[in-house]
């Protein structure tokens, strides 16, 4: 099952495969293992193939010349990367960096085409996992554009608060301690640690959320979620929820 760590709620692969299917999947393919913080990949290269996060978790970076790195997701297991390698002959977009002890599951370009044949369960996975992960970035790229940090780093941490509920069976709980650093979120939203800090502390002083070293916490879901409702400029459009879909849409 997938279990994000960090500003990524789409449906991994795995998730939509049957347990039949999984198996073969599994038995296919070479495993690779990595230690915390070692370079799984770099952004630029083109090796045609397939890689499945099994346990641990890939932050997705771009690292700059000058030294600076910004962070667009933490996968967790389940989730896959390389997809616009392996159909579409494009370069990778990120720098990946291992999370933890990390193992990928990795199918070469003729290993997936023979698996898809025999599986054609698989070309249907990917295609709704890639679904959900465009609907989620351009999400976020409005967030980005139309709205202030403040309401930009609200959104994000209801958002990963919501899914870290639902990864672990929480949803009663309205009181969440993200799984996440004030690192990770700088550098997904391209600030300083200073000014992270500064609008930390505005949200922290309206009673939202609270801040540790190095940790944030959302103390009250509910209320964070109306301060944002009430400053959006327009609706957020969510996932639906597979059983929230009309038989007819």
């Amino acid at each position: 099952m997938m279990t994000s760590s960090f500003n990524s709620y789409a449906t991994g692969v795995f998730d939509v495969l049957n347990a039949d299917v999984r198996e073969a999947l599994l038995a296919t393919g070479r495993r690779l293992s990595f230690s915390d913080g070692q370079l799984v990949q770099s952004r630029g290269h083109n090796t045609l193939d397939l890689a499945i996060i099994l346990s641990g978790g890939l932050r997705m970076m771009t690292f700059g010349d000058d030294g600076s790195a910004l962070l667009t997701a933490i996968l967790g297991p389940g989730q896959q990367i390389n997809e616009v390698t392996l159909f579409a002959k494009a370069a990778r977009t990120h720098d990946a960096v291992a999370v933890g002890d990390t193992e990928l599951l990795t199918l070469s370009q003729s290993e997936y085409l023979r698996f898809s044949k025999k599986y054609p369960e698989i070309v249907q996975a990917l295609l709704v996992s890639n679904v959900h992960r465009v609907h989620q970035l351009v999400e976020v790229l409005n967030d980005l554009r139309a709205l202030p940090k403040s309401l930009v780093l609200a959104r994000l941490l209801l958002k990963n608060a919501r899914h870290q509920q639902s990864s672990y069976n929480s949803n009663t709980k309205n009181c969440v301690e993200l799984g996440l650093t004030q690192d990770d979120i700088a550098m997904f939203l391209g600030v300083s640690r200073a000014y992270l800090n500064k609008v930390l502390g505005g949200l922290s002083d309206l009673g939202l959320i609270k801040v540790s070293y190095r940790k944030v916490a959302v103390l009250d879901l509910a209320a964070l979620e109306a301060w944002i409702q009430k400053h959006l400029t327009y609706d957020p459009v969510e996932l639906f929820e597979e059983l929230d879909v009309p038989d007819d849409t």
